[in-house]
């Protein structure tokens, strides 16, 4: 999903997606405090969260995090 940069909008997909069935969400939060609840949503669904390039601080920590080396992208 992508929520265009709105964090309601973002919370209320992963709700769906979580209400879906998902075991494991990947974030790319849009603040911190959207973030967190959503990472405290998933973990009371039972679900597992990874933060993709962006940490998400102040609140429940994702399970992993996972990105990239932006001083290698374009290089082989």
């Amino acid at each position: 999903y992508n929520a265009q940069g709105d964090p309601e909008t973002q919370r209320q997909q992963a709700q769906q997606a979580l209400g879906d069935g998902a075991k494991v969400l990947i974030l790319v939060n849009l603040d911190a405090d959207s973030g967190a609840a959503i990472i405290a949503d998933a973990r009371a669904a039972g679900a597992h969260v990874v933060d993709y390039d962006r940490l998400t601080t102040g609140g429940p920590g994702a399970d992993i995090y996972v990105s990239f080396d932006n001083l290698k992208v374009g290089t082989e």
